[in-house]
């Protein structure tokens, strides 16, 4: 019973790893500058990204309005090809299919090829080298953390696991722990969009130093994230551990 107190006690909930992740973040200079530089190109992709998807989600109802199963375009099908019926008419100044749907197209395409790679890079990067960091103390260079970046694999992401194994041990490691989980996940995504839409009522897309300000701090809530999944799934695989030795202790005991 003692045993399980002192467990649940050092068990970190949400707000712990959130603690731990900004103070880990902020008192690591040489851990700054590298998440600040291996971010650059996720940075500027996402800018463009970003100040197109703004615009676009500010244009939905006249793009909605153009929709063809709209009631408009059937009328404007008929005042277009029966003048003699119901007059000449101007044609709209938009039209969805060439004014909207190849930049629907781009904005998906961004999103599903280059950002989501430059974002796995990322957070495998990030990941690494706060776990190295944090086992080692701190005590880890800026040119160790480039080379280490140079030479894992892009599917790293777990203990020298890849890709399905990563999942299968991350799945084990987080069993009775997937709600903090989850609420870790929900917080981030919160406050993603609360800048998202800030921006977007200050109408930041329409140019000047706004955007950057928010990719900027969304890159920084990106690297404490994934800090944060770190720090969460080390947390969750030393409760494994516990868990287990406490397991065959109790088996020698009953021998």
């Amino acid at each position: 019973m003692e045993s399980e107190s002192k467990q649940v006690k050092q068990k970190l909930g949400v707000l712990d790893i959130l603690k731990e992740a900004v103070t880990f973040y902020a008192s690591n200079i040489n851990f700054i500058i590298f998440t600040f530089l291996t971010s650059l190109p996720f940075f500027f992709v996402m800018v463009y990204f970003e100040t197109l998807f703004q615009q676009t989600m500010v244009e939905t109802p006249e793009i909605i309005s153009l929709l063809p199963f709209k009631e408009q375009n059937y009328l404007y099908y008929h005042f277009a090809y029966h003048p003699h019926i119901y007059g000449v008419v101007d044609t709209p100044g938009k039209s969805f299919s060439e004014d909207y749907l190849p930049v629907l197209i781009q904005l998906g395409f961004i999103y599903l090829v280059p950002l989501h790679v430059l974002g796995l890079c990322s957070a495998v990067v990030t990941m690494d080298s706060a776990s190295k960091l944090r086992s080692e103390e701190n005590n880890i260079s800026l040119k160790d953390m480039f080379k280490r970046s140079i030479d894992i694999s892009i599917m790293k992401v777990v203990d020298g696991i890849y890709a399905i194994g990563a999942l299968r041990v991350s799945y084990y490691l987080s069993t009775g722990n997937q709600k903090r989980g989850l609420l870790l996940m929900l917080v981030f995504f919160a406050l993603g969009l609360c800048l998202r839409l800030s921006c977007v009522s200050l109408e930041c897309y329409k140019g000047g130093y706004g955007i950057f300000v928010q990719i900027g701090l969304l890159t920084v809530l990106n690297t404490l994230k994934w800090v944060s999944c770190m720090i969460y799934f080390s947390d969750c695989k030393e409760r494994k551990m516990e868990k287990k030795v406490d397991e065959e202790s109790g088996k020698d005991l009953a021998k």
